[in-house]
């Protein structure tokens, strides 16, 4: 019986036969005529590790074919960057839990080097960027920022890989708008010299900023009448009451100007006396603002006041 040494073999899943290496030999087999699933504890526990890392690579995935080094098997197989990452995600990343494997985001490695860290490497935020800052500038040639950053609560991922000049001792990330108040995860490491230097990761937990945007000291405003800086809110949803206390010049002049009501109906009254106190409009009528204000059951409009304006009354001053 000859023996196959593997140098290369065909990998050919779709043919009579299959072909694959066992013991450091080549062999080949018809398919299978039937499938069993087992599903034994360790095939559920892989299968759950598997999922995991699934849902989490795919959001770092352009940082990772920056950060890992193609493989090739033994076989001959080659393995791309993604693949070796989830080989090491698998192998590496995750912690046991009284409900099972989990992996552990702060094991999360975006490179496969072990060259050091830049000295005086930080991570911060401002309002709506993440700031990554180290001392000095780097020693590599063509060297790039693989940096990321997640929400918790949502799950939420903002990733990517940013060319630095010579020099650079920085570089922002910019966030989502709706990060601004939540904590955060991040992730930074570097790539030089083409790919030949890989640096660890480093990992950081960032909280949310102090006096950010839509706090009051810590409690939230629950006033609507009140505006940012502190006066009334008199916009076209004031109740009549505010209005009146917005302008306590023109309840002064209906006290002291009282005039009964027109006894002018629709059909026979003038456009000037529908809805009116007196022939004297006020400042609702003098603009032509519809609000919510009635006088004899009926509203200020535009028709009226232009109607006032034609009719010779002089408006107020």
């Amino acid at each position: 019986m000859a023996v196959y040494v593997p140098v290369r073999p065909r990998w050919n899943p779709r043919g009579v036969v299959i072909n694959y290496v066992a013991r450091g030999q080549l062999c080949v087999r018809s398919w299978p005529k039937s499938y069993h699933d087992a599903n034994t504890a360790s095939q559920r526990t892989q299968r759950s590790k598997m999922a995991q890392v699934c849902r989490m690579l795919p959001h770092v995935k352009a940082l990772l074919a920056a950060g890992y080094t193609p493989q090739m098997k033994r076989n001959g197989r080659r393995i791309g960057s993604y693949h070796a990452a989830v080989a090491s995600a698998l192998r590496e990343w995750f912690e046991d839990t009284p409900h099972g494997p989990r992996l552990a985001t702060s094991r999360l490695r975006l490179t496969d080097g072990v060259a050091a860290l830049p000295k005086g490497l930080t991570l911060g935020r401002q309002g709506d960027t993440l700031r990554v800052s180290w001392g000095n500038s780097l020693p590599w040639a063509g060297a790039k920022l693989l940096v990321a950053a997640r929400e918790p609560n949502t799950d939420g991922w903002k990733s990517m890989v940013i060319p630095l000049r010579e020099g650079a001792t920085g570089a922002n990330l910019y966030l989502p708008a709706a990060w601004r108040k939540r904590e955060l995860e991040a992730w930074a490491s570097f790539v030089g010299n083409s790919k030949r230097v890989r640096t660890l990761t480093y990992h950081a937990t960032l909280p949310p900023p102090r006096g950010s945007a839509g706090h009051n000291g810590g409690k939230r405003n629950t006033n609507p009448s009140t505006t940012p800086h502190g006066g009334k809110s008199y916009g076209k949803t004031a109740s009549p009451t505010s209005n009146r206390r917005a302008y306590p010049h023109t309840a002064k002049r209906r006290q002291t100007h009282p005039h009964p009501p027109s006894p002018a109906t629709e059909s026979n009254a003038s456009p000037a006396s529908i809805g009116m106190h007196s022939a004297r409009p006020s400042l609702h009528a003098r603009y032509g603002r519809n609000t919510s204000h009635r006088s004899n059951g009926l509203y200020f409009s535009c028709a009226a006041s232009l109607a006032l304006r034609h009719s010779g009354h002089k408006p107020y001053t």
